[in-house]
């Protein structure tokens, strides 16, 4: 490498660091108030899952049939009366819930059903001391194994964005077992949480769910309310709205006329912060890097409270489209359950010749035309187009909950330099 190439390098370093600078303070403010957040969220969270419990002893108890209760109606299995008149309890009972769960569905083969009709319980617990959670799976007897208990634990290095260091334990893998099938497995069971559909049985459970669901969007919005004026700080820093031109620089680089100190803002933040992350630099090429440049800013906003929510891009005048806004709207049937109604992206208006998405089968604008799943189509076909728009719908939560609210730190690398730290820490 030439020196010129080197001096070049540094300078671009030493660029990034200093320009990052001007981000400190608003990200050292969001963090405070994101550990406030989360702290007060757990906190909540703790007190409801106390309150869940002489639910799920009585689940367990009606399941079981130690409560006396004999043949147990329900809409999922066609039992007739003489077998539903004899038999105690719910037969098959989390079989069919984990069954109606499509993501687990996909782990059950025809081999694993007969063994997991002995599953007579689920429980999850969670560590305070450190970050980690423990499933526990209770079988009956049965001519399969010996364990009356299987466990998996996940040793976690972010609870929050869901970054886990181990698994260990029996080789269940869908870690939306925790949430979805545990607190929820009489919708599942019925087949109620398939369609977004609520039981018509108005059990204690969902009323102690909507409670703690309601004061979760509280906390959320006032949250996101306290975030915006930090938003708009980081919006100006990075787009020189606020006349600050380059970044100091301590020194460190003595050219007055270096083109750090010409250009206003911080170029490039958002693409280079995409790029950081894991995720969301899978699904951008080469070719999508030019029109990038010119994003601006990102913001998601929710729609109806809990009916979905919106990501918008703001991009400044380029070469590639005419708009200056791309939307992409997730509409949600059940946001607990994460049900997907609809995913819609904005149709983008791209000048002669620069339709990024017909120059290459991959493209991040790709993004903004989601798969949909037609009503007539069954099997296979649909079950594959549903998992892509889960997928799809997973790189929309990584904006939101990652992205959007520690940019600065994925611009910078320190949320990837920390995550390494700790797993050598765990190590």
């Amino acid at each position: 490498m030439c020196s010129d190439e080197k001096d070049n390098d540094l300078r671009a370093s030493l660029d990034k660091g200093a320009r990052a600078d001007l981000l400190a303070v608003p990200k050292s403010q969001r963090d405070e108030l994101e550990a406030k957040f989360l702290e007060e969220r757990a906190r909540h969270e703790a007190e409801c899952e106390k309150l869940y419990q002489p639910l799920f002893t009585k689940r367990f108890d009606i399941v079981s049939g130690l409560d006396g209760v004999q043949g147990a109606a329900n809409g999922a299995m066609d039992l007739g009366e003489d077998k539903a008149s004899k038999e105690k309890g719910v037969p098959n009972f989390w079989l069919t819930a984990m069954k109606n769960n499509s993501l687990l569905a996909q782990e059950i083969t025809k081999a694993d059903e007969e063994a997991l009709k002995y599953l007579i319980d689920i429980k999850s617990s969670r560590l305070v001391c450190c970050p980690e959670f423990k499933l526990e799976f209770f079988f009956g007897p049965n001519p399969y194994f010996k364990n009356y208990v299987l466990a998996k634990k996940f040793i976690m290095i972010d609870e929050v964005k869901l970054i886990f260091d181990e698994a260990i334990g029996s080789k269940i893998k869908c870690v939306t077992i925790k949430k979805e099938i545990v607190c929820h497995a009489i919708s599942w069971f019925c087949g109620d949480a398939t369609c977004g559909r609520r039981t018509k049985r108005k059990i204690e459970l969902n009323k102690l769910e909507a409670e703690f669901l309601e004061k979760r969007r509280k906390e959320e919005a006032n949250y996101v309310k306290l975030c915006q004026p930090l938003d708009t700080k980081r919006y100006d820093i990075v787009n020189g709205v606020n006349e600050v031109k380059g970044a100091p620089n301590d020194g460190a680089m003595v050219q007055s006329e270096d083109k750090a100190t010409k250009e206003k803002g911080v170029p490039d933040f958002w693409f280079i912060a995409m790029e950081s992350h894991h995720e969301l630099r899978q699904n951008i090429v080469r070719h999508d890097q030019g029109a990038l440049k010119y994003l601006t800013d990102i913001k998601w906003c929710r729609i109806n409270d809990s009916e979905g929510f919106k990501l918008e891009f703001t991009f400044g005048p380029n070469p590639y489209f005419k708009n200056s806004v791309l939307e992409k709207t997730y509409r949600m049937i059940d946001e607990t359950y994460i049900v997907l109604e609809e995913a819609i992206g904005t149709v983008i208006d791209w000048y002669p010749g620069q339709c990024l998405i017909e120059k290459a089968e991959r493209s991040f604008f790709n993004f903004f035309k989601p798969p949909e799943v037609p009503t007539d189509v069954e099997g296979f076909e649909a079950e594959k187009l549903r998992y892509q728009l889960r997928c799809d719908y997973d790189i929309g939560v990584a904006f939101r909950d990652e992205l959007i609210c520690h940019a600065v730190g994925w611009y910078t690398e320190d949320i990837i330099w920390k995550r390494m730290a700790n797993l050598k820490f765990l190590g």
